[in-house]
């Protein structure tokens, strides 16, 4: 199962919730908690979609499943999606309700009258497009000030310039994580599962690899030039691009989760050169690992304040509960200790020529201020509910508030779960629910809304 699909799954267990006569909490998947309708059974087939997971909104309306009651099907029916067609988190009577889910009974009546066919139900499979459908993807909208950047495209460990391309070998994108609650198939009995904090920061590669400088001239035949002469303009010969290729050595390398960075370049957070910096610091550590003779990449975080303001924006804490605004007051910013004009960096990840180093290898080779240290080391048994009950606490905290691991001022974004697995781990995330609410409600309030953009789900 991936992040941000729709999930086919069964209700685990419902229990009441006190004080409350039409609403109970259900459990789905790995300690998944969700508010439900008094309807809702132990054993129902259902449709889960997580939270930031934008779904079908013609599915949406015609299960009348909008806020907004003009938007259904029925407009007499008033439902609980936003007109975007966002799922978000809830927080209700106590209890933390982590996305939404729909009878999978409806959802195959809807597919049927759509696309003419039958969908089956086969538990704990994912999927964003079924027969020809989209139902659902990650909710994203683009930033008021991002910005293009110049000189880069998204092929992977290219950067192409005006006259010529470098490409870098080894220096491959950051690697996906998984959702916690959709790992259950991923992690073993028997796994060693190193735990580690989880940074809200920006992500960053730096690296010392084999680059290999295309240069382009354009050029044209000694014929086609005479012939162009007696030519009018719009039938005239045009000059062919020639590629030139040279291995030029090892050079350094900077790049975002999926961008190369080039120098005196801008990106979502202003200017790059913090990242290029992060990279100059580091170089002397990449040659040296590398010897010249092999391809080496950091993969990290970078957190605090850059170019003037925090990495990442402050979270309002006036939806938490009152324990939360007494400690965090009225807004968290995640600085992990540093100071207005400061920012550092760790790393959790060392490749050498294209495949991982474990944990407990390269933990010798990076200084510890550049290291995410363990919060705890954990062998899965067979007992998996186990196993997921101390993995929320250790995401949760509900006891300090869900207080970050360096730094109390603040909530804690979660954890990461690393699992070793020959050339590439297993990483999985969990997230605090209150971080992601907090997450989800910040993107609501400054992020502006596409309006009149071609959606991708119209005419599915």
């Amino acid at each position: 199962m991936e992040n941000y699909q729709a999930v086919f799954t069964k209700i685990k267990s419902v229990s009441p919730i006190e004080g409350a006569d039409r609403i109970m909490k259900a459990e789905i998947l790995t300690g998944v908690q969700l508010v439900v309708g008094k309807d809702v059974k132990q054993g129902d087939e259902v449709v889960y979609f997580e939270a930031n997971t934008q779904v079908n909104k013609e599915l949406l309306s015609d299960l009348n499943l909008f806020a907004n009651s003009s938007l259904n099907k029925d407009q007499t029916v008033k439902g609980y999606v936003s007109d975007n067609g966002k799922v978000k988190t809830l927080h209700l009577k106590g209890v933390k309700s982590e996305g939404m889910i729909i009878r999978f009974e409806d959802f195959r009546k809807w597919m049927k009258v759509k696309t003419g066919y039958t969908v089956d139900f086969t538990e704990d499979v994912s999927e964003n497009t079924i027969l020809g459908v989209l139902i659902a993807k990650r909710y994203e909208v683009e930033k008021k000030n991002s910005v293009k950047k110049e000189g880069q495209k998204k092929k992977k460990g290219k950067q192409v310039f005006k006259d010529y391309s470098l490409e870098y070998d080894n220096f491959d994108e950051h690697i996906k994580t998984t959702n916690f609650k959709y790992a259950k198939n991923l992690i073993n009995e028997g796994d060693t599962v190193i735990v580690t904090p989880k940074i809200h920061g920006t992500s960053f590669r730096s690296g010392y690899v084999n680059t290999v400088r295309t240069d382009y001239t354009y050029v044209i035949s000694w014929w086609k030039a005479l012939i162009n002469i007696f030519l009018p303009e719009k039938w005239k010969f045009w000059k062919e691009e020639v590629a030139t290729k040279k291995n030029i050595g090892r050079t350094l390398v900077t790049g975002t989760r999926r961008t190369i960075v080039k120098e005196n370049s801008e990106g979502f957070h202003g200017s790059n050169q913090y990242r290029i910096d992060v990279t100059n610091k580091l170089q002397e550590l990449l040659k040296k690992i590398s010897g010249d003779e092999h391809d080496i990449v950091f993969y990290g975080e970078i957190y605090g304040f850059v170019n003037g303001t925090s990495i990442m924006p402050p979270h309002d804490t006036s939806r938490m509960p009152k324990e939360y605004k007494k400690k965090y007051h009225e807004k968290m910013v995640y600085k992990y200790g540093c100071q207005p004009d400061e920012y550092k960096f760790k790393i959790y990840r060392v490749t050498v020529d294209g495949k991982d180093l474990a944990y407990d290898v390269f933990k010798h080779i990076i200084p510890e201020e550049y290291l995410f240290e363990p919060i705890k080391r954990i062998t899965v048994t067979e007992d998996w509910d186990a196993f997921a009950k101390e993995i929320e606490y250790l995401t949760e905290r509900p006891d300090v508030q869900t207080e970050d691991y360096y730094d109390p001022e603040h909530i804690s974004e979660g954890v990461i779960l690393r699992v070793e697995n020959g050339d590439r781990p297993i990483l999985v995330k969990s997230k605090s629910f209150f971080f992601l609410n907090a997450e989800l409600e910040q993107e609501e309030e400054t992020v502006e809304e596409e309006k009149g953009e071609e959606n991708e789900f119209e005419g599915t």
